[in-house]
């Protein structure tokens, strides 16, 4: 849970560098605009470094991050009985040099193993992940109870390339691109209140979700095994491409409720419930 933007102003950066271009820079502004009942904030966060390990066969730097967030949000307090924000992040990741490392007894044609700072891969591997988040939130006084709304979307896309799964010089197990795409939207009403004895809450939710997902990996043998041997005789080359994924729709529905009631200052007996229906459909 982040600080809710207020109207009095504030900011906030820190730096910081580091060993293998390690540099992390953060910070926030915050504050009102032009007006009592509206604020707003913006923060943003990035995280960079060139690596600590060398992959000895590609030559390159691995373990290079590359990520960087930014999340806005405005708050508008008309009166005392309304407060509602409205929130958007984005995020994107584009590390490089995902490696696997052996460990432990390996068979001949692997090679010598790796010290901790060195890799023997012959693909680095590199991500392309993205977020956006949307949100808003709304608290209305009404005479029923306080009504709360919450309303949120989500649109998230993990992308992964070039990994090298078996983590030798060889192609073993190469995943050639890994697609994971998600979205989804979420609704939540709730409406609560409370007098000298009672305190309660009840409320609906909703959730669809949609989920898709690619995938491409390479399957070789080790030279001279049974699996070099059939799939060179079967394809023509020492190795098979399976490629696989999945399409799942999901729609969640949710009624719930809870009722307090102090039978003393220490003493609370609850009683509460909840009951959800959901459909997956899927490919």
């Amino acid at each position: 849970i982040t600080r809710q933007p207020t109207a009095e102003p504030r900011a906030l950066f820190e730096v910081t560098a580091g060993r293998f271009g390690r540099l992390d820079a953060n910070g926030v502004v915050s504050g009102g605009l032009g007006s009592e009942a509206l604020s707003g904030q913006l923060a943003f966060s990035h995280r960079s470094s060139d690596g600590y390990t060398t992959n000895l066969i590609t030559g390159n730097n691995a373990e290079q991050e590359d990520t960087s967030s930014v999340r806005g949000k405005l708050r508008y307090q008309p009166s005392d009985g309304v407060d509602i924000t409205a929130t958007i992040q984005y995020a994107r990741d584009k590390s490089t040099g995902i490696e696997r490392v052996l460990r432990g007894d390996t068979l001949d044609f692997v090679g010598e193993l790796p010290n901790d700072h060195t890799a023997v891969t012959n693909e680095d591997g590199r991500y392309d992940r993205e977020l956006l988040a949307l949100s808003l939130h709304g608290v209305f006084e009404t005479a029923w109870g306080k009504l709360t709304s919450v309303t949120g979307y989500r649109d998230n896309d993990n992308r992964f390339f070039d990994g090298d799964n078996d983590g030798t010089p060889l192609t073993l197990v190469h995943f050639l691109y890994q697609l994971d795409d998600a979205r989804q939207w979420s609704q939540e009403l709730r409406l609560s209140g409370s007098s000298e004895r009672f305190d309660w809450v009840a409320g609906l939710y909703y959730l669809n979700v949609e989920f898709a997902q690619n995938d491409a990996v390479q399957i070789a043998g080790a030279p001279g095994s049974l699996a070099s041997i059939v799939l060179t005789n079967r394809l023509g080359v020492n190795g098979a491409i399976e490629r696989f994924g999945q399409d799942i729709t999901t729609d969640s529905y949710a009624v719930f409720g809870q009722l307090d009631y102090r039978l003393t200052r220490e003493l609370k007996l609850s009683v509460g419930g909840r009951y959800t229906y959901e459909e997956k459909s899927g490919k």
